[in-house]
């Protein structure tokens, strides 16, 4: 918790992570489809949706609905068929936890964890959505798949978008794009329970219908990098304002990592983006 009882998420990275976010104050957004553990991610949520379909008396169009998420579940598995050539919804994700200790995320990402003021992160997301007109964004925590673990919440939500499909596609309303958006946002928050340990939160933003130079705006402009596998990466950078300075409220450096020597150049940073409030502490 900061000293006003707001929550703190860490985003875990490496040196040059690190120094990236401090110089810039912008955080990556990766798009969805690279975020992944594995090939089956993109589909826990369709596949959990279907359940609770299966559960509907008769009167629901079953068969049409199966149709209709089933070519959304395509949609967003064909980006890999090429960049250029690219149609799915551009949304793009960057993740937190709120455990600035995870082992396993330090050996996954990196030893640093960033602390975020979670409350004035999402006022910063809302901004966000006004300046650059996302029509898809939400700040939630990860759902893991395991049917135990599934919160009352999303059990309504899901209902509601089962409904929100099943209206479509009876042509009860021309209004495919509430249909589909709320669909998009869940499959970017549902997990494999194997993972459940990350307690993950996901910072979400996205367009259903970007334009075809792979523009969110034309100010927010989607970037590209290579990973160290050679894959190509496409993210959008997040709060990229001159006035902008990110809510970081604290520094971890991680246990494995010489304490003393990260915190001169970190807080060297920091003074230069006057941001002498923020801690920089052991892991």
């Amino acid at each position: 918790m900061t000293k006003n009882n707001h929550e703190i998420l860490y985003h875990y990275t490496n040196e040059d992570g690190l120094k990236g976010v401090l110089e810039s104050q912008t955080l990556w957004a990766t798009h969805y489809t690279i975020m992944r553990n594995d090939e089956k991610e993109l589909r826990h949520f369709t596949e959990y949706l279907l359940r609770r379909l299966s559960e509907k008396p008769i009167t629901f169009s079953k068969r049409k609905i199966k149709c209709l998420v089933k070519s959304i579940d395509t949609v967003l598995h064909n980006f890999h068929d090429g960049i250029e050539n690219f149609s799915s919804p551009e949304i793009y994700v960057t993740c937190f936890c709120p455990d600035g200790n995870s082992k396993s995320l330090r050996n996954k990402y990196g030893g640093y964890s960033i602390g975020f003021d979670k409350q004035v992160m999402d006022e910063l997301r809302h901004m966000e959505i006004k300046r650059f007109g996302f029509d898809m964004s939400m700040f939630n925590p990860v759902i893991y798949d395991d049917e135990k673990n599934i919160p009352e919440y999303s059990k309504r939500e899901v209902d509601e978008i089962i409904d929100e499909l099943n209206n479509y596609v009876k042509g009860k309303t021309n209004d495919k794009k509430k249909a589909v958006t709320n669909f998009l946002l869940n499959v970017t928050l549902f997990k494999c329970n194997k993972w459940s340990d990350e307690h993950e939160f996901r910072l979400v933003v996205g367009k259903l219908y970007p334009n075809a130079q792979l523009t969110m705006t034309k100010n927010k402009t989607v970037k590209y990098r290579k990973n160290k596998d050679g894959q190509v990466i496409p993210y959008i950078e997040l709060f990229n304002d001159p006035y902008t300075i990110l809510p970081i409220r604290e520094i971890i450096v991680g246990a494995s990592l010489n304490y003393e020597d990260n915190k001169v150049w970190i807080e060297r940073l920091l003074r230069e983006k006057r941001m002498e409030n923020t801690r920089v502490i052991s892991g």
